[in-house]
This record gives C-alpha cells, sequence and structure tokens, in this order.
C-alpha cells in the first residue's frame, strides 16, 4: 500500500499510466526505442500532440546522461509520467485524508478480572461492516490476550469471497499479558476487485488454539474482559461473533452465526480515511486532459531547467522566454502597451489553465471542495499582484482566457 493524499498510488498510478503514452520518433538520430507502458495510449491521445515541448528526442537531449540506454531512458519517461500523474491528483484530492485517527474497538474495566472462553470449535472474532463509498478502514493494530503461549493465524475475510483475504501467524509470548502485533498493509473497503460488498469478518479458530497447551498441560483459551464501553466510528459498524467452522477447511457458516458480548481474547485498533482510488480507477477518461496539460508543464520545466540543453545553445533566449510565457502566461505592461492594446485582456497561462481543469474534474468527483486559484488582479489598468479567491461557478468572469 502507498496511500497518498486520498488515494493509494500503487493502485491509480499503474492505471492512468496506461491512458496516456508517448509515440516514437522516427528522427534517424533518435536512437532509444520505446517499450511497455511508455508507449500504451489506451486514449489514443499521445503525449507528442499535446504540445511541442513534449517531444521524446527533446526530453532525450534535456536528461542528464548524453550515454543513457533505452532502458534507462523507458524508466525516465516512467518516473516523469508518475510525477506529472500525483501533481495532477494532489491539485483535486484535497480533503483531509484522515478522518478518524486510530483507536481500539474496547477499553476494558481495570477492576475486573479476566474471563476464560471455552474451546467450542468455532471461528470467532469481529464482523466489521465498512461504509459505502470513498472511504477505507484501516486496521492498525491486533492485541490478543491468552491463557498461555501460543501461535494463533489471524484471517480476514469477505462476506463474498470464500478464501481469506489476509492471514498473519501471531505469536503470544506469555500467558494473561496482552500482545500488540502492529500491522501495515491491512485496508479495507466497501468495494475493490475482489469483492463488492462491505461485511468482513476478522478472527481465529480455535481448534488451531485448542490443541495447544499452557504451563498446566491445558489446553489454550482466549480470555474475555468485561468492558468500560466501546469506541464509536463514523465509516464502520462492528459487533462481536461465533460461527461453526471446518478448520481443516479454513470456512465457517456465514449465513448463521451468533452475535454477542464476548471479545475472544481480541481488540483491534482501527483508522479511517478517504480513499478515492476505486473512483479514479473506474473513471480514469476525466483525468486524460489534465494529465495532458501537466505533461506539458512539465517538458516545459524540464527544458528550462536542463543545463545540458542550454549549456549546448540548443535553445536561444527567445525561445527559453516564450515557453516561460506559455507555462506562467504573460500580462502586458502598462507603460509600454498601446491604445489598441488597452482592452485586450490578461491571457492565462498554462499552470491557469490546469488550475480551471482541476476545478472542472473537483466539481466532478468532490462537489462541495472548493478549489482555491490565484488569481493576477489588474486594477485601474496597474498589475497589483495575486490574490486567493473561491471560485465558486464557471460563471465567474475574471479576466479568463481559456
Amino acid at each position: 500500500m502507498a496511500i497518498s493524499n486520498g488515494f493509494d498510488e500503487s493502485i491509480v498510478i499503474p492505471a492512468l499510466t496506461k491512458r496516456k503514452g508517448w509515440t516514437q520518433p522516427t528522427l534517424s538520430s533518435f536512437t532509444p526505442i520505446l517499450t511497455g507502458d511508455v508507449i500504451t495510449n489506451d486514449s489514443g491521445l499521445p503525449f507528442n500532440r499535446d504540445h511541442g515541448a513534449c517531444s521524446p528526442n527533446l526530453l532525450w537531449l534535456c536528461q542528464e546522461d548524453n550515454k543513457i540506454s533505452s532502458a534507462d531512458f523507458n524508466a525516465y519517461l516512467l518516473s516523469l509520467q508518475a510525477a506529472v500523474i500525483m501533481d495532477a491528483l494532489n491539485g483535486i484530492f484535497m480533503l483531509p485524508q484522515i478522518i478518524e485517527s486510530p483507536k481500539a474497538i474496547f477499553a476494558k474495566n481495570f477492576r475486573t478480572a479476566y474471563k476464560p472462553i471455552p474451546n467450542t470449535a468455532n471461528f470467532c472474532g469481529w464482523q466489521i461492516d465498512v461504509a459505502e463509498g470513498d472511504y477505507a478502514v484501516k486496521i492498525d493494530s491486533v492485541a490478543l490476550i491468552m491463557s498461555g503461549a501460543c501461535t494463533v493465524t489471524l484471517y480476514l475475510y469477505n462476506d463474498m469471497v470464500a478464501a481469506p483475504l489476509w492471514t498473519q501467524r501471531i505469536t503470544v509470548t506469555a500467558a494473561a499479558s496482552q500482545q500488540v502485533v502492529n500491522i501495515d498493509d491491512l485496508i479495507l473497503h466497501y468495494s475493490d476487485d475482489t469483492h463488492k460488498t462491505g461485511t468482513f469478518f476478522f478472527g481465529y479458530y480455535q481448534d488451531e488454539i485448542n490443541d495447544q497447551m499452557d504451563s498446566n498441560n491445558q489446553p489454550i483459551t482466549a480470555l474475555d474482559v468485561y468492558l468500560d464501553g466501546f469506541n464509536n466510528y463514523n465509516m464502520l459498524g462492528y459487533q462481536c461473533f461465533q460461527a461453526e467452522s471446518n478448520y481443516a477447511a479454513k470456512t465457517f457458516v456465514r449465513s448463521q452465526y451468533q452475535s454477542n458480548y464476548r471479545t475472544f481474547g481480541l481488540n483491534l485498533e482501527m483508522s479511517t480515511y478517504h480513499d478515492f482510488s476505486n473512483t479514479i480507477v473506474r473513471n480514469a477518461s476525466q483525468f486524460d486532459r489534465l494529465i495532458g496539460m501537466c505533461m506539458v508543464a512539465k517538458c516545459i520545466e524540464e527544458v528550462m531547467a536542463s543545463t545540458r540543453i542550454n549549456g549546448q545553445k540548443n535553445l536561444s533566449e527567445q525561445q527559453l522566454d516564450l515557453l516561460f510565457k506559455q507555462l506562467q502566461g504573460s500580462i502586458q505592461n502598462p507603460n509600454t502597451r498601446t491604445e489598441f492594446a488597452v482592452n485586450i485582456p490578461y491571457r492565462t497561462g498554462l499552470k491557469n489553465k490546469i488550475e480551471r481543469e482541476m476545478w472542472r474534474i473537483t466539481q466532478t468527483f468532490i462537489p462541495d471542495q472548493k478549489v482555491c486559484v490565484t488569481i493576477p488582479p489588474v486594477n485601474n489598468g496597474n498589475y497589483s499582484g495575486g490574490t486567493t479567491r473561491n471560485l465558486q461557478s464557471m460563471d465567474d468572469n475574471w479576466g479568463y482566457q481559456i
């Protein structure tokens, strides 16, 4: 998992990378061979068409290694595209990512003793229901308390998938002493590529611990606790459960199970956050234009910043100045403009166009979120510096030309 700013990079970057790619230059002087995802172009709109600066040949001349191999140049283009995708998405999904910080399901009443739970050949633990929508639940840690040292295999099942989605073997080192294990990669969604329902079962098979003995040569059991109370979550529901099981087949009866207040020696620490990964992947085409514009901006920046190409004087100062104006936009100098030009409005640059496209996509996916964009105002014909406003409507007219 590589969660960042409300989406999983490891899911969305490969999906969006396939939307736009590059075409192989036909120049005889261009020696690298473009392959794989670099030339995958599901949208039919390669980067080469977006702007003259979007040229593999120009980028090849700009990058630092004048002896770069084809494989390394392909890797360079993919890294450039990943950076562009991140720039595009980070400009849209700007909600606070964390909804609820990690907290345990329950707290124990410190004045009460532990109570052994008899092993009845059940699968037992916690049923978790994840809210529908662009949310995710992360199980951050697990706390186990048993009557003796033992090993326990934990399982996560989804209600609609027969095989477990996740397993991990835990070693409990001491009797009647809570064993806490941190978990890094266990994310629950209402819907993803493995299931389309948000009901999960997290627990263990009692038969596994029943085959192990404590210091008194008695079968290991989980220790139940009396509770001070349960914590509430906004994006998930939960309850204790136990169900008849077949340990050998690693299955249990999901259509009928018992719910109660037993903890089965198992406490979960969970957090919730926004996760738009599924929405992004299912609507990948909506980002084609934005990613194309972001790649143009990135290519212009690469060209302008390259010491190799500029050191060789392959671009004149006038050409670099033109690229800069295309990127940033330009405004007339009130001291030099002619009477004819007085009423010509400010012409926005590429970066402002990118902000407008981000606004459009934001209104599609997160209509209540406002995007702050910097508008260069003109007061009495004089440029007075930038100001930040909330862009409320496409009908607002602040001198844009797209």
